[in-house]
């Protein structure tokens, strides 16, 4: 990443990125992708800009549709928490548990499509006695709120102002 200074007006829509920090994207539309950054610095008058910064972007009347968007897409791609399944195959040795990451917090069954959306950025799915389950790493958020959710969105181009936005 690299990063200059400057007093340039900012233009451009409201981004954030993984870490929740908050800065103005250059980019045209809503995107998730690298590109360039500039943030207000605390005394408002100076700019950073940062190139090559993984993040996405919005605009002030986004954030709730962008939320409603995200909650379809979960509602339509992931069935049910298979917790309890997991649990019981893994006191068993089922060999179709180890494939799962130890760190996995929570276990949901897919679509077969969302498996390998969900396998493309990163996630780990396995496929347990007919079932697609996705080993979810984190806990206690609504999984709308998890990051994958929304870059796979993004990818969709189906958040708000994108191609196919629902």
């Amino acid at each position: 990443m690299s990063i200059e200074t400057t007093n340039l007006p900012v233009v451009g829509r409201k981004y954030r990125n993984s870490g929740g920090t908050a800065g103005i994207c250059v980019c045209e539309s809503v995107c998730t992708r690298f590109g360039t950054v500039r943030f207000v610095s605390p005394d408002g008058e100076q700019y950073l800009i940062a190139t090559n910064v993984w993040h996405t972007c919005w605009t002030e009347y986004d954030v709730a549709e962008t939320q409603r968007t995200l909650q379809k897409l979960v509602d339509r791609e992931v069935c049910q928490n298979v917790n309890e399944l997991i649990d019981a195959l893994s006191g068993h040795q089922d060999p179709c548990v180890w494939s799962f990451d130890p760190d996995t917090l929570e276990f949901w069954t897919v679509t077969s499509w969302f498996a390998e959306k969900l396998e493309e950025y990163g996630e780990t799915c396995v496929y347990v006695h007919g079932l697609h389950v996705w080993g979810r790493c984190c806990s206690g958020q609504a999984i709308m709120l998890d990051g994958v959710i929304e870059d796979i969105a993004a990818g969709m181009e189906i958040l708000p102002g994108q191609r196919y936005a629902w």
